[in-house]
């Protein structure tokens, strides 16, 4: 087939969607299809480029934000899309169209697919859900895009939410969605797993937390949580990579509470570079405030490292791999106890690092490309939908947490057996 993909970002610029649109276009191209990628234009990014068979048009826009777009910048991909799109699509003479978000690019995929006659798949990535907690569809903002997010997935043929979390949302919002919706879980990249638990050798505990720097992640939390590890004596030390508008206060905070020698920002990394870094910690940890299926968490998965989340959203693949422990969504003491716990339990880190690395093996980006060949082959031909993907139930980890004799827990329910 000769598939489209949408979304306004795309590498280098964007976040996980972006990386999820690269990792589907190499997948998809590996089992015989045409790939092309429309996306937004960049500083220092050719306007086209053709790799075999993948093509990448990147649309004339203003962006010049590494991660998340500005507003400007998503109006001016919208304005080059809603003239050009429809134009790209049908002389690559597509046979069907997958969107990354509900909005902006959804919205103008879905109107292209349909004044062409083609089947189109719409790929929800989070803050594209109504009831998601994020910033970027807050108040104003919120009230313009619904009703562009009901025309979209009204007239999409199926829509494809990339954890549970996010499908129970669109439920709650709207049921009659329902026979629409198909899972579609991220996937770790060949060749990315490692061989052995990721450690820091040290007798320090290495953190990290590897994310955009803006409200909704609350990298403040961690920090709150290292001030409290130092008052209790705990050896521990924190890496936050990434960039955003949230910097500055962070690292002020820092400096007001006396951390800097225990709190490290590294700043953009590339993904190479992060990758690496992961191998040298000991423990992941996200207590951000909403999440779909986070690319950061897969890559410390497949580096084999214990998770530490909160309910957020991406806690269902932690859940499912058997490997971190889950807290409430807005307890910090709790995900300060979780991270203690984990501090004096160097048998129970390593348990769960094993953990983390069998269910890396399991995942795989062929596995979503063929689900959406199905989707477009069942919208376009009337064949047959494929099948949901059933939660996995995972093993259980065997793990010493007093030093006694090892006890059978499901990891994810070790310290609120309540979630």
């Amino acid at each position: 087939m000769r598939i489209v993909l949408v979304n306004h970002g795309y590498p280098p610029l964007g976040g996980g969607a972006a990386t999820a649109t690269l990792q589907l276009a190499n997948a998809l191209i590996a089992e015989g299809n045409d790939v092309l990628v429309l996306t937004s234009s960049g500083p220092n990014c050719p306007r086209e480029e053709t790799q075999g068979r993948l093509r990448v048009v990147r649309l004339a826009s203003l962006r010049r934000s590494r991660f998340a777009p500005r507003p400007t910048e998503l109006l001016s991909f919208c304005l080059t899309a809603a003239r050009q799109l429809t134009t790209h699509i049908r002389e690559f003479r597509a046979d069907g169209v997958i969107a990354f978000f509900a909005v902006p690019a959804g919205f103008f995929a879905v109107r292209s697919a349909r004044a062409l006659g083609l089947p189109i798949v719409v790929s929800l990535r989070g803050s594209d859900v109504p009831g998601f907690s994020s910033e970027r569809l807050g108040g104003l903002y919120r009230c313009l895009a619904d009703p562009v997010i009901r025309y979209t997935l009204r007239h999409a043929d199926f829509i494809a939410p990339n954890n549970q979390h996010l499908a129970d949302l669109l439920l709650r919002w709207n049921p009659a969605l329902a026979d629409k919706i198909q899972l579609l879980p991220n996937a770790i990249t060949a060749g990315q797993v490692a061989e052995h638990p990721a450690s820091s050798l040290d007798e320090e505990l290495r953190l990290i937390t590897v994310g955009q720097l803006v409200r909704r992640k609350r990298v403040d939390w961690l920090l709150g949580t290292m001030r409290e590890l130092a008052s209790r004596n705990v050896r521990a030390r924190l890496t936050v990579v990434g960039e955003g508008p949230q910097a500055a206060r962070l690292q002020k905070l820092v400096a007001d509470h006396s951390l800097a020698e225990r709190v490290r920002f590294t700043g953009y990394l590339r993904r190479e570079e992060i990758l690496d870094l992961l191998q040298c910690h000991d423990v992941y940890v996200t207590p951000s405030r909403a999440e779909g299926m986070s690319h950061a968490v897969l890559e410390a998965i497949a580096a084999g490292l214990p998770i530490v989340t909160n309910a957020n959203g991406c806690h269902d693949v932690v859940r499912q791999a058997g490997c971190g422990i889950i807290t409430p969504r807005d307890d910090a003491a709790a995900l300060t106890e979780a991270i203690q716990q984990l501090a004096d339990n160097s048998g129970q880190r390593r348990a769960l690092g094993h953990a983390s690395l069998r269910f890396a093996r399991t995942l795989g980006w062929t596995s979503s490309a063929k689900r959406l060949e199905g989707m477009l082959l069942a919208a376009r031909h009337g064949s047959p939908v494929p099948a949901r993907i059933p939660a996995r139930v995972p093993e259980p980890v065997v793990i010493d947490v007093r030093g006694q004799e090892p006890a059978v827990l499901d990891v994810g329910q070790i310290l609120h057996p309540s979630i």
